[in-house]
């Protein structure tokens, strides 16, 4: 039996681990991609209203503290704005490296390539494969 959950553990934590490494694939990508102005306000208008529209349906996960601990990242986008501070791309790889340990599931790599299929319509490679087919 427990020689059984060993391997169920390992089998899961090499899924996760094939996220992880997509994840950071996807991000690395985007990341050296340049990005138009239009399509970074059209993909906040568009997470926006998502998040209007789902005002009780959040995830568990997203509470105060949560979002208390992400507000760095969005002080950070402002400021890049606002001020003549600049990202490096040490920064940027430092992010991606954190960012992309978080992702765990199908549905992370989901949402992630839905997001970026916003900020780079263009680009094929981030619309997600079931997303494609919907719209067919």
């Amino acid at each position: 039996m427990n020689k059984f959950n060993n391997n169920q553990e390992e089998s899961i934590e090499e899924i996760r681990s094939e996220f992880r490494v997509e994840a950071k694939m996807l991000l690395q990508k985007a990341s050296r991609l340049p990005t138009k102005w239009i399509d970074i306000f059209n993909a906040i208008e568009m997470f926006r209203r998502k998040v209007q529209a789902g005002r009780d349906s959040y995830d568990s996960t997203a509470n105060d503290a949560q979002v208390g601990l992400m507000s760095p990242m969005l002080i950070m986008f402002a400021l890049m704005l606002e001020t003549n501070m600049i990202m490096e791309p040490l920064d940027t790889n430092v992010i991606i490296n954190v960012l992309s340990d978080n992702f765990k599931e199908e549905r992370h790599i989901n949402i992630l390539k839905e997001l970026l299929s916003e900020l780079h319509p263009d680009k094929k490679e981030f619309i997600d494969e079931n997303r494609k087919q919907s719209n067919r």
